[in-house]
């Protein structure tokens, strides 16, 4: 009832904020197709990624019976390794562009990913680090050079604009992670 009640919502926001002058989020932006296809990719990214940060603890937790404190000892290396990534990836990028940086750092989450969904209940705690440190510097390798290209990507014109629109979009699809 609350997802039917807020896609409503969020279509009728669509048409009042399309039908204004100077409106909250300027949704003139999709009209180019590369921004679109930007900002898909980046969802379906966030989707997997954080759906997987959602489910790995759980995982730890109530498969594996550690503790809350062990279990955020165990994911610290994903921040870790994003936090490598995305500066690597942040230099590489004026050199080679988003493309193939957000294809490597694509390759890399899938496998981990495909990794992490073939575990099963008494998997090595090695496996299950190195399949989160893969995800954060896949993570850094694909997020920040897809991000910069949605911002590069949109009309000249919309781009001081474009900041809070691919915010709140990202807000809406990763509070339909849980849905989904």
């Amino acid at each position: 009832m609350g997802l039917t009640i807020g896609g409503i919502a969020l279509i009728l926001f669509i048409f009042v904020e399309l039908a204004q002058k100077q409106p909250l989020l300027e949704l003139k932006a999709f009209k180019s197709s590369d921004f679109t296809r930007s900002i898909i990719l980046t969802w379906i990214v966030q989707l997997a990624l954080f759906g997987a940060m959602l489910i790995v603890p759980l995982y730890l937790q109530g498969v594996m019976h550690y503790t809350a404190l062990e279990t955020g000892w165990i994911v610290i290396p994903y921040a870790l390794c994003a936090g490598i990534g995305n500066p690597i990836s942040g230099g590489l990028f004026d050199k080679i562009g988003a493309r193939p940086l957000a294809f490597a750092g694509l390759a890399v989450l899938s496998i981990s990913l495909f990794i992490l969904s073939n575990i099963s209940v008494d998997p090595s705690l090695w496996v299950i680090i190195l399949c989160i440190c893969t995800m954060g510097l896949g993570m850094g390798f694909s997020m920040m050079p897809l991000n910069t290209h949605v911002l590069n990507s949109a009309p000249r014109r919309l781009v001081s604009r474009v900041t809070p629109l691919t915010t709140a979009a990202q807000q809406v699809v990763l509070s339909l992670r849980s849905w989904v």
